[in-house]
């Protein structure tokens, strides 16, 4: 049995998370949804088999063997149950957060995974649980993550606006609409989507899109006015032609209804456009509240900051350390310092060494070159000068 599944039907209660009443249906292998009075949520779960195939293709049960600090995201985390999976094959001491937009339900689900965490699986009382919409997270200042998963349906272009929210060969799966334009206003189909984010140059963002299943989720609940650039206007007139001439008298007094309804509507005052919604920014866990999910990139830049205030070198000298490392250090988040960048392969260490020696052989070529002519040069002038001066002499006798 892979390891996703034995932890799926074994250490993680399922029935924890399904709609109170439904305890019978929770471990089916199907979804469920339903309404819930005590919370005043509606709960939904996709099925074991479903979570199990987005497991796998995360591939956190592959990572977790020899990566223990590995960071996970889980937009649109809905009851947390994906949540506690993930915490279950990745062990404590991993940074890892999840959006939610309904209120209630968010609530719901950071209860629970509290719960698990002071039972049965202790890596849950690190999760982080935040409430917003996935499409409000700040792409370019919120911290990068190893794994993200997508709880709900998206559209195709969401998969890399998501994806930017990636850290270099970071892995995103989630469920996205087929890749069509224009998209028809009914939307399109699914399949459970894998994005892994290359590495390429600065300034520069490469994925590489995996279909993996077809699958069909709740859609994402977009914000008011995103559309995505979608156009439904072809779709509009996608009927068949007329039959009958009373048939088309029809369609053109219904055409000229909505022609007046549409002047009517365009005199009326204009509805005011929706608020600016403010950016979320995932800062993960705070230094003061999780100490233990901070990496060594982590130390070494607070004792390299230690160390140069001591010196005098910066600003922050002129305060007590001990000022700074309570009422700043202390407030700083999981994504506040950058990771270390990633160490290249042993063949990749070798090319550059090649490529560095032919570089150093010509510039000793060249320098050398430089330096005899110098030499020579200067040989010859002074050559030149004691001749000239001899010669003079012999003239003067």
């Amino acid at each position: 049995m892979p390891p996703t599944h034995r932890l799926i039907s074994t250490q993680v209660d399922r029935a924890a998370f399904a709609p109170a009443g439904h305890d019978d249906r929770a471990f089916d292998d199907a979804p469920l949804r339903a309404a819930e009075a005590a919370s005043g949520c509606v709960v939904h779960l996709s099925a074991p088999s479903i979570y199990a195939a987005a497991l796998e293709a995360l591939g956190l049960d592959e990572v977790s063997r020899w990566r223990r600090q590995l960071s996970f995201l889980n937009l649109g985390s809905g009851s947390g149950y994906l949540s506690a999976l993930a915490a279950a094959l990745l062990g404590e001491g991993c940074v890892h957060v999840c959006v939610e937009l309904d209120a209630a339900l968010a609530a719901r689900s950071r209860a629970t995974l509290a719960a698990l965490g002071r039972g049965p699986v202790p890596a849950l009382r690190d999760v982080q649980v935040v409430c917003a919409s996935a499409f409000d997270v700040d792409l370019d200042l919120s911290m990068k993550f190893d794994r993200i998963y997508v709880g709900a349906g998206a559209r195709h272009g969401d998969a890399r606006r998501f994806g930017r929210l990636l850290k270099p060969d970071g892995r995103l799966v989630g469920p996205f609409e087929d890749d069509f334009e224009p998209r028809p206003p009914w939307g399109l189909p699914q399949a459970l989507l894998r994005v892994t984010r290359l590495r390429a140059l600065e300034g520069f963002d490469e994925f590489e899109l995996d279909d993996l299943l077809p699958v069909q989720f709740s859609n994402l609940v977009r914000p008011a006015g995103d559309d995505d650039g979608d156009d439904d206007g072809e779709y509009a007139y996608a009927y068949a032609d007329s039959d009958s001439e009373e048939e088309e008298e029809d369609e053109e007094e219904a055409a000229a209804a909505d022609a007046a309804d549409d002047v009517t509507r365009d005199a009326a005052a204009p509805a005011p456009a929706p608020a600016p919604r403010p950016a979320v920014r995932l800062v993960g866990p705070r230094w003061r509240d999780a100490p233990h999910l901070f990496g060594a990139e982590f130390h070494v830049a607070l004792a390299t900051l230690r160390r140069a205030a001591g010196r005098q070198r910066l600003p922050v000298a002129r305060v007590p350390w001990h000022v700074v490392a309570e009422h700043v250090v202390s407030f700083l988040g999981h994504g506040d310092v950058a990771a270390a960048p990633p160490q290249p392969s042993p063949a990749a260490l070798a090319a550059i060494a090649q490529v560095r020696a032919s570089r150093f052989r010509a510039f000793v070529a060249r320098s050398a070159g430089a330096a005899v002519n110098g030499i020579m040069g200067t040989l010859g002038h002074r050559t030149n000068r004691y001749h000239d001066s001899d010669h003079d002499g012999s003239d003067s006798e």
